[in-house]
């Protein structure tokens, strides 16, 4: 029943105007040592990501026309790499714990990075072409 439902679902989202021929990827993780990895390529992107627990590692990278991605961690010693190519990017990360690094890298005209991190010995580099 529930393969039913999770395959109703994933097509009222392909029929969805807002999906218009773009991906959509979620991930969730919650322990020690998550680490995730997205590649999105195409229009109307947009990716997820919320890792709880410590040593985490995420790295998005898009490519496309509507791209957004958004990075929540908490804990300690959290990595996120966000890459992002086309004209309407938009970054989001937000790290809670310690010692947390962020890199952001937008390549486009309307490109916007918001990090948000709260804890100790905390590393953000954004950088925008």
């Amino acid at each position: 029943m529930h393969k039913f439902l999770a395959a109703a679902a994933f097509a009222t989202l392909l029929a969805s105007p807002a999906y218009a021929g773009g991906n959509v990827a979620v991930v969730s993780q919650t322990g020690s040592g998550n680490v995730s990895y997205t590649t999105q390529s195409g229009a109307g992107n947009t990716s997820t990501t919320t890792q709880i627990g410590k040593y985490n590692y995420s790295d998005t990278t898009q490519s496309g026309y509507r791209n957004t991605s958004t990075t929540t961690q908490i804990g300690k010693l959290n990595t996120s790499v966000t890459d992002q190519y086309g004209k309407k990017n938009s970054a989001d990360t937000f790290q809670w714990g310690y010692k947390n690094e962020s890199y952001t890298i937008q390549k486009g005209r309307y490109n916007s990075a918001e990090v948000g991190q709260v804890g100790a010995k905390n590393e953000s580099v954004v950088y925008q072409d």
